[in-house]
């Protein structure tokens, strides 16, 4: 069993080139397009949901779970418009504080260790996520399971490759 876990920051255009080159940004067009593909053709499912049944190794295939790091305001302005119009579930991490059950916990720039994983077990979380990028699966560790970062770059039309790909994708090292 295995999924796919989606990590997006911004829902804007890139600022720059360099930018555009990076994960960081997803085009607020190319967003809704990828929104509407991932209603039509995937088993988009609410975190807890995805995580439950991770867990219980009842994962439905083409699963996958949305989330966005960071709770900027192009979430509220393009984001949630494209999610609310195909009625897909999503997960924001935000900074925690004001905030009473917190279920998940994000890696601040998605970096982790054994001994971090232990605290985060410790302080109660359900899962947490790293950008690590890779399948889900229930060989994962709940403290420790990976994202896909969605790139700028993919646009529309290699959306469903990239997503094909992207759990195995390494970049080629320049010469």
């Amino acid at each position: 069993m295995r999924g796919r876990i989606l990590l997006y920051h911004h829902i804007a255009e890139a600022p720059t080139k360099e930018a555009a080159k990076t994960t960081l940004f997803v085009h607020p067009e190319h967003f809704a397009f990828q929104m509407a593909l991932l209603k039509r053709l995937f088993a988009v499912l609410p975190l807890d949901e995805f995580v439950a049944r991770l867990r219980s190794r009842r994962l439905p295939p083409k699963a996958i779970a949305l989330t966005f790091d960071d709770g900027t305001v192009d979430f509220v302005e393009n984001a949630l418009p494209a999610l609310v119009g195909e009625c897909l579930p999503a997960t924001l991490f935000v900074v925690a504080g004001k905030w009473r059950p917190v279920r998940w916990f994000a890696y601040p720039f998605g970096e982790t260790s054994e001994a971090m994983q232990a605290k985060v077990q410790e302080a109660g979380y359900e899962a947490a996520f790293t950008t690590q990028r890779g399948w889900a699966t229930s060989a994962n560790s709940l403290w420790a399971l990976p994202r896909l970062a969605v790139p700028y770059w993919v646009g529309r039309v290699g959306f469903l490759l990239w997503l094909h790909f992207a759990p195995n994708w390494r970049r080629r090292k320049r010469r």
